[in-house]
């Protein structure tokens, strides 16, 4: 079966919770990553110039989200887009041991993570106003209250567990 078929096929609770998951991740992954810059990377300047960047990666993405979403079709969009998070947040724990520092690849992390993201959250999106346009407006505020109503407390558990353990193992 096609990834496009595989993400049409599916219901729309379940890619409300794929995309509630990954906003929880990536919120529980942005607490941890501000208390790893803190310790690896130290001065607020540089710590603020890293939150720019990730501010410019989710703004990239929703200029481009359209665009490679018809490139690659919805499935394989938001598939690609997932993984691909994931592999921008595994760049935090490795960066003190990979060549270029921790400031570059930090700095790579905090582009491509909300790029990803982004790209992701819109792909899935894309399914949802065809399958319920009698009810946009309560679809819609429903699927926001619990894809996005997850991500404070997302944000509150990876500040406490980086905290109370290494934040190594939290990112």
């Amino acid at each position: 079966m096609a990834a496009a078929d595989w993400i049409r096929k599916r219901s729309p609770l379940s890619s409300m919770v794929s995309i509630a998951l990954v906003n929880a991740a990536s919120m529980f992954g942005a607490a941890a990553k501000v208390i790893f810059a803190r310790q690896i990377l130290n001065p607020f300047g540089l710590i603020r110039l890293l939150g720019a960047l990730s501010a410019a990666g989710g703004l990239v993405a929703s200029t481009t989200a359209t665009r490679i979403t018809r490139r690659l079709s919805l499935g394989r969009s938001k598939i690609a887009a997932s993984l691909a998070s994931a592999g921008f947040v595994i760049l935090l724990p490795v960066a003190p041991f990979l060549g270029l520092g921790p400031v570059v690849w930090t700095g790579v992390s905090g582009f491509g993570r909300p790029f990803f993201v982004i790209q992701s959250g819109l792909a899935g999106l894309a399914s949802f106003p065809g399958s319920f346009r009698h009810l946009v407006g309560r679809v819609m505020s429903t699927y926001r209250l619990f894809t996005l109503g997850v991500m404070p407390a997302a944000s509150i558990g990876g500040g406490v567990m980086s905290f109370a353990t290494d934040v190594s193992p939290v990112l």
